[in-house]
């Protein structure tokens, strides 16, 4: 089970990517974030459900990487149009 789960979550991430990329939006991944945390509390409720501790570790993520000027251009978010483009 665990492999089936860590094949799906990288392919996963890979279909994320492509899509950012070819919708020209920018795609945030917290798995390094993820992956240095030391600290004592967890990250994950379960395999799913992130924690108080998970949920401060994306947020601080999310804020450090964003790149602001695409609001600029308004390409924040895939339209609904845009997924035609698949």
């Amino acid at each position: 089970w665990a492999k089936l789960w860590g094949y799906q979550t990288q392919v996963l991430g890979e279909v994320v990517r492509h899509t950012g990329q070819t919708l020209g939006v920018q795609v945030i991944d917290p798995g390094p974030a993820f992956a240095a945390y030391e600290g004592a509390e967890p990250l994950f409720c379960d395999v799913i459900h992130l924690t108080d501790r998970g949920n401060r570790l994306l947020a601080e993520t999310i804020a450090q990487e964003l790149d602001l000027s695409s609001f600029l251009t308004g390409r924040t978010a895939a339209r609904p149009d845009d997924l035609g483009a698949l």
